[in-house]
C-alpha cells in the first residue's frame, strides 16, 4: 500500500515513462563518458539510479512532505554527480554552488509546508485542494505566503528566472552525460510535481 502518498494515475505513469526513457538514454551514453574521464563506475551508476528513483517518486507523490523527501533524494545524488570529476576545479565549483543554492531553495520549500498545514491540518494534496477551494473567495495572507514559498522552491528546480543562477555553472562543470540527464530528467520531475501542487491543490488561488 502507498498510504495515499503516491498516485499511480495516468499523469504519474506518463511522467514515470518519460523519466525511465531519459534514464535509459542517460545510462546508454554514460559508458563513453565514464571510460573517457575515468569516473568511478560504481558510484556514478548508483547515484544516477538513486536520482532517477527520486524523480519518479517526486512525480507520483501526492503529499507535500513526500515531495520534499523525493526532492532531496534526487538533489543530493545530482549534487555529487555534478562534482564527480574530483580533479576538475570547475566541477568542484559547480557542485558547491549547486549544493549551496539547492539547500537555500529547499529551505524555502520546507518553510512553505508549515503555513499550508496550519491552514488545512494536512499535507495531502487532495485534501489541501478541497480546503483551499472553500477559502478561495477570501484568501488569507498565510495562504499567499505558503504559495510564494513553495513557488520559490519549485522555481529553483526548474531554473525559472530569477532562480536560474546555478544552471550555467552546473551544466558546464558536470560531465556531458550528467548535464544532459539534469537538463531533462530533473526538469521533467520538477514540472510534474509543480503541476500537481499548483494546478490542483492551489488552483483555487490561481488569480492571486
Amino acid at each position: 500500500t502507498s498510504f495515499d502518498l503516491v498516485a499511480a494515475d495516468n499523469f504519474g505513469l506518463f511522467v514515470t515513462g518519460v523519466l525511465v526513457i531519459v534514464g535509459m538514454v542517460s545510462l546508454a551514453i554514460s559508458s563513453h563518458t565514464v571510460e573517457q574521464e575515468g569516473l568511478p563506475q560504481g558510484e556514478y551508476y548508483a547515484l544516477l539510479l538513486f536520482s532517477l528513483a527520486g524523480m519518479i517518486l517526486m512525480a507520483t507523490a501526492t503529499d507535500l512532505l513526500l515531495i520534499f523527501l523525493a526532492l532531496e533524494v534526487l538533489s543530493l545524488a545530482v549534487y555529487v554527480l555534478t562534482g564527480i570529476r574530483r580533479d576538475s576545479p570547475a566541477a568542484v565549483e559547480a557542485a558547491l554552488k549547486y549544493f549551496l543554492l539547492g539547500a537555500f531553495s529547499s529551505a524555502f520549500f520546507l518553510y512553505g509546508i508549515p503555513p499550508t498545514y496550519s491552514l488545512t491540518g494536512t499535507t495531502s494534496l487532495d485534501r489541501i485542494g478541497s480546503l483551499m477551494a472553500s477559502r478561495s473567495l477570501s484568501p488569507e495572507p498565510l495562504q499567499l505566503i505558503a504559495v510564494g514559498l513553495l513557488l520559490v522552491g519549485f522555481a529553483f528546480k526548474v531554473s525559472a528566472i530569477p532562480f536560474h543562477m546555478w544552471t550555467p555553472d552546473a551544466y558546464e562543470g558536470a560531465p556531458t552525460a550528467v548535464a544532459g540527464f539534469m537538463s531533462t530528467g530533473v526538469k521533467a520531475a520538477a514540472f510534474a510535481a509543480f503541476a500537481r501542487v499548483f494546478l490542483s491543490s492551489f488552483e483555487p488561488l490561481h488569480p492571486q
